[in-house]
């Protein structure tokens, strides 16, 4: 009976320990992440001039609770699994992420790591400065402002809503909602945007990341 208590209690700990160890190590690592992204030349955009106009844009299709919420959303109507923290949580603490059991360590980091440690005006500046938008020549896009450039041939100051929102679009799945490749799929979504955007329309669910209920 007691070996039966002591392989139990050893079993738990191998399943506890290991993610409380991560957590430490990473909230260790977390504001050196944080400041080498600010400093870096790769950070162009400023939050304070990007315009609450198109913030908000950002903010109502991704993550409509970004301001209020811990980095986790499973309510809002058409943000799907993925907040605003999340993404910038797959930049910092994963190379390379990739969707399945990756998922329960982002969810776990950005909760009790990126979100008790990061403001959201940091976050969120970050995000404009790194999120990926699709490949070019074999190069990853990384950034809006980047993004602009090899879209548009411009600066991100200079786009257009509709050009804006075509960057958007492309959020939910870089690649196949790519401008270049696939320009009447991300000509849809930006419409369907558009209608939840002027209140026309209302996401089916949480889920609803297709804006199916904005058809």
């Amino acid at each position: 009976m007691r070996t039966r208590k002591i392989i139990i209690i050893v079993l738990i700990s191998l399943i506890i320990f290991p993610p409380i160890i991560d957590l430490i190590l990473v909230r260790i690592k977390t504001p050196k992440l944080i400041e080498a992204l600010s400093k870096s030349n790769k950070c162009v955009l400023d939050i304070d001039k990007i315009g609450k106009e198109r913030i908000n844009m950002l903010l109502t299709v991704e993550d409509p609770t970004f301001y209020k919420n811990n980095g986790l959303d499973f309510s809002s109507g058409g943000a799907g699994f993925t907040t605003i923290s999340q993404g910038l949580g797959k930049i910092l603490y994963f190379d390379g992420f990739k969707p399945g059991i990756r998922k329960f360590r982002l969810l776990f980091l950005t909760r009790f790591a990126l979100y008790p440690l990061v403001s959201k005006k940091e976050i969120l500046n970050l995000f404009f400065n790194y999120v990926y938008l699709g490949n070019y020549q074999g190069k990853e896009i990384r950034g809006f402002e980047f993004a602009s450039k090899i879209y548009y041939k411009k600066s991100f100051k200079e786009l257009t809503t509709d050009e804006f929102l075509s960057l958007e679009a492309m959020l939910i799945n870089p690649n196949e909602y790519s401008i270049f490749d696939n320009k009447v799929k991300n000509i849809d979504r930006v419409l369907r945007i558009k209608k939840l955007l002027e209140c026309n329309c209302r996401p089916i669910d949480w889920k609803d990341d297709l804006l199916n209920g904005c058809k």
